[in-house]
């Protein structure tokens, strides 16, 4: 159910895809992986513009499995979406501590259907901060 949520997330059918996670969530509340499952509907609050819950579910995942690269990358562009600021940058600097060599013009482009959403995604990610590579970054 989570993978299909997910696909539907990146089709654009974020409603779909998130009550298909929470299903899937729901099925199996104390799966070791549900912080997956967390960020997948962070993700589709995300892609539906309600960035308060997106932070809400990427904390929950966070929470659950701290320091995953996705999880922190949505909730530093929905903070940097939502105007936080200060959370956006938090974010992304735990994302740099953690992963030093990260750089944006190698971040895969993840497959929404719409490419104004992963270019709404970037722009977040570029407001917190992470527009250059960890050695511009770092000057």
């Amino acid at each position: 159910m989570d993978q299909l949520g997910v696909t539907l997330i990146h089709d654009g059918r974020a409603e779909e895809g998130i009550d298909l996670c929470m299903k899937a969530m729901e099925a199996n509340p104390r799966a070791p992986m549900n912080h997956r499952i967390m960020w997948h509907i962070a993700l589709g609050h995300f892609v539906l513009e309600r960035y308060e819950s997106a932070i809400e579910w990427a904390k929950r995942s966070d929470r659950q499995m701290p320091d995953v690269a996705p999880t922190l990358l949505v909730l530093t562009t929905a903070a940097a979406h939502a105007g936080l600021t200060t959370e956006a940058k938090r974010a992304a600097a735990r994302l740099r501590a953690l992963y030093p060599d990260f750089d944006m013009a190698a971040l895969r482009r993840w497959p929404f259907r719409d490419a104004a959403t992963w270019d709404r995604f970037t722009e977040g990610l570029r407001k917190a901060g992470l527009d250059g590579s960890s050695a511009a970054a770092g000057a």
